[in-house]
């Protein structure tokens, strides 16, 4: 990426997959395979598989890049710029860059809608309906296997930078709109994590405390 950028010029190239990011080694290898094509030749790639690249070139002038300083680029400014420039949503992001000379940036995204937040809340309907007593307060968690603690942190900050409600947002008071969920007092999102701090207690004999260690 950083090989191919053009002085004064923003490089956009959107990846659009006819399916899903698929794990394997492969299909990865003729991705970046293809993202390179496009960005060698500077020009888009409409052949479906395994995905097609639309290349586009912008002036640097005017766009988030154009400043002095990297800590002043903002990943969700440059993706609201993107989307403006192209008048449509580019997916998800990585970027090269110097600042007020040049930037490459790559976003995938996939042609199938995306139903993972349907399935949550068909679970999440579900949960509410069979698991709990429907006249007593309950608290259902959700566990995101496939996405880390820190990713989850950063959806949860995203609404704070963007100004706009997240999908997990938006599904999670479509759950809540009406009253037949009023029993359900919280919903938590987790995924999984690494233990930061542990911290160990021995109990005080005399003191009537069980024994035990807390962490």
């Amino acid at each position: 990426m950083r090989a191919t950028e053009k002085d004064g010029i923003v490089k956009l190239l959107v990846v659009t997959l006819p399916d899903r990011l698929y794990p394997a080694r492969e299909f990865m290898n003729a991705v970046g395979a293809r993202i390179g094509e496009a960005l060698t030749k500077c020009e888009s790639l409409t052949e479906s598989k395994p995905c097609t690249v639309s290349y586009r070139e912008f002036p640097i002038a005017g766009s988030p890049f154009d400043c002095k300083s990297p800590p002043r680029i903002n990943q969700n400014d440059v993706i609201e710029y993107c989307n403006k420039m192209i008048g449509d949503q580019i997916g998800h992001t990585i970027m090269t860059f110097r600042p007020r000379r040049s930037a490459t940036v790559v976003a995938l995204r996939s042609a199938k809608p995306n139903t993972f937040m349907d399935y949550v809340y068909r679970n999440l309907k579900e949960a509410a309906s069979k698991e709990l007593s429907g006249t007593r307060s309950g608290i259902i968690c959700v566990q995101l296997r496939d996405m880390t603690n820190t990713q989850l942190r950063e959806i949860a900050a995203e609404p704070s930078q963007s100004g706009k409600p997240s999908a997990v947002q938006l599904m999670t008071a479509k759950f809540f709109d009406g009253g037949a969920r009023n029993h359900v007092h919280t919903l938590a999102y987790i995924a999984p994590g690494n233990f930061v701090r542990s911290v160990s207690r021995r109990p005080d004999l005399h003191s009537g405390d069980s024994p035990g260690y807390h962490r």
